[in-house]
């Protein structure tokens, strides 16, 4: 129930109860009981989404009779905040002219058509309740515009943290394996660093050239992952494998030279998928550290991966 309309009933029945005191009437004790009744009613009778329709023709009819039975003819301006339910909408606005024209002629009629002061006052009233309508809706629609333009920078601040978050991993990724090609990490020990700037729930190297494989985390070394790779980088998923080990995300890589494989690299993750472009990257990079442990010349096609890692780990 609208508390507002209510005390525009509350006001009304007050009024005209109050005009009762300014004189003495024939009817008096007979309007008295019918404002106590039009207050009530409002309260009782059942509200819907059209009845503010029904409830203007009993207020106008409430009105036009107490302006008739008091000779008051000012009671008519109570019209005016019965205006704010019927401002939306034109076809509202010419409902409401109509049905209020009866109370403000009778009011007219009372006062010998004296009381012409009437209809600029409620003109007046009327178009500040317009305008303060109109002026709600242009604030409301800037609020709206503002809004909007928030979201926007915080989706967009969300984007650059995410490319932030990205680059900055591709240089920790690019730092270790430096530190890998450099023998600064052995191969058993690098990957704890690997699984820790990757975030994942563990990572499973096979060295084929040593015939060894490490692993950390929650994973355990089983060749038979290795049967699922059919790609130099690809992701695991919908696998028995994927059921067996308990993670819904597995990115696996085959590292090789001029064909040739040389290891196996496989991802776990039980949360989020796994960046396809950074196990390229450290695919990439982990070709050229076996190439330069093997002794054998840098190829132009793995020279290429030597410049275009660089300009991954400055560029991205």
């Amino acid at each position: 129930m609208n508390i507002y309309q209510i005390i525009i009933r509350i006001l009304i029945s007050g009024g005209v109860l109050l005009s009762l005191y300014t004189g003495a009437f024939d009817y008096a004790t007979a309007l008295a009981v019918l404002s106590i009744i039009y207050f009530f009613s409002y309260i009782i009778l059942p509200k819907g989404k059209n009845s503010k329709y029904m409830f203007l023709i009993i207020d106008t009819i409430f009105i036009s009779i107490a302006v008739y039975l008091t000779g008051n003819a000012y009671l008519s301006l109570f019209v005016i905040p019965l205006f704010s339910e019927f401002v939306k909408d034109i076809r509202d606005i010419g409902y409401f002219f109509l049905l209020s024209a009866s109370p403000v002629m009778i009011s007219l009629y009372v006062s010998d058509f004296s009381e012409l002061t009437i209809v600029p006052i409620l003109f007046a009233g009327l178009v500040g309740i317009y305008g303060l309508y109109k002026t709600f809706i242009e604030k409301d629609s800037h609020y709206k515009e503002l809004k909007q333009e928030m979201e926007n920078l915080y989706i967009k601040n969300i984007s650059f943290q995410e490319k932030i978050e990205q680059l900055s991993k591709k240089e920790q990724l690019y730092q270790s394996l430096k530190k890998l090609r450099d023998n600064r990490f052995p191969l058993k020990i690098w990957i704890y660093d690997l699984n820790e700037i990757m975030g994942t729930d563990g990572v499973i190297f096979f060295d084929f050239t040593e015939h060894k494989c490490y692993s950390t985390g929650k994973v355990e070394c089983n060749k038979d992952i290795l049967k699922y790779i059919q790609e130099p980088v690809q992701k695991i998923s919908s696998q028995e494998i994927n059921e067996e080990k308990g993670f819904p995300h597995i990115t696996a890589s085959f590292i090789d030279i001029n064909g040739e494989p040389v290891g196996a690299l496989i991802f776990f993750s039980s949360l989020k998928d796994i960046n396809l472009s950074d196990i390229e990257f450290i695919r990439e990079q982990l070709i050229l550290y076996f190439l330069e442990n093997s002794g054998k010349e840098i190829s132009k096609e793995d020279s290429g991966i030597t410049s275009g890692g660089k300009e991954k780990a400055e560029g991205d």
